[in-house]
């Protein structure tokens, strides 16, 4: 599956790469449902599909659709914790992670959508987030001062790799 940004849904690929159609939502577009969706990720315990959204109808929130792409409601409600244009999610182990490009934060939630706190603060416009083998978390930083910034999974920063402006991906 990938998330389609400009079209407004999340298409399915067979495993050659072959477009099957439009997996989210069930139905086709509707922008009251996803509407500039960024990032997606998948529930570790039921397989349902979750979005990151910031505009329309589910604006900073995550919703979520069943393993047919029916749309379920919201995993994380509009604006919980503060959270501002959500653009990416990871599931660990205990949490759930969703970078917040206009909170400047990456936030964290138990595993059914509740805010818990902010892992990490002071984030300028952090896009994609990834967790690492060893349990630190690389984000990357659009904004002021570039680069990809690595914490551990206290959130305390251990690393800024720079050299590289305007990233949106790790």
């Amino acid at each position: 599956t990938i998330s389609d940004q400009s079209r407004h849904y999340v298409a399915e690929f067979d495993t050659t790469g072959g477009h099957i159609g439009i997996f989210a939502p069930a139905g086709g577009v509707n922008t009251a449902i996803l509407q500039n969706l960024r990032g997606h990720n998948y529930r570790n315990n039921d397989g349902n599909l979750v979005v990151t959204v910031g505009a329309g109808g589910n604006n900073n929130s995550v919703p979520e659709f069943d393993r047919t792409g029916n749309y379920l409601g919201q995993f994380i409600t509009a604006a919980s914790g503060g959270l501002n244009s959500p653009f990416d999610i990871i599931f660990r182990a205990n949490d759930v992670l969703v970078s917040g490009s206009s909170s400047n934060a990456v936030h964290r939630y138990d595993l059914n959508g509740v805010y818990l706190n902010n892992l990490i603060t002071g984030q300028s416009f952090p896009q994609q987030i990834f967790e690492m083998s060893n349990g630190n978390i690389a984000v990357a930083n659009f904004s002021t001062g570039g680069g990809i910034r690595v914490y551990d999974n206290s959130g305390t920063l251990v690393q800024n790799l720079t050299g590289a402006t305007g990233n949106r991906g790790v």
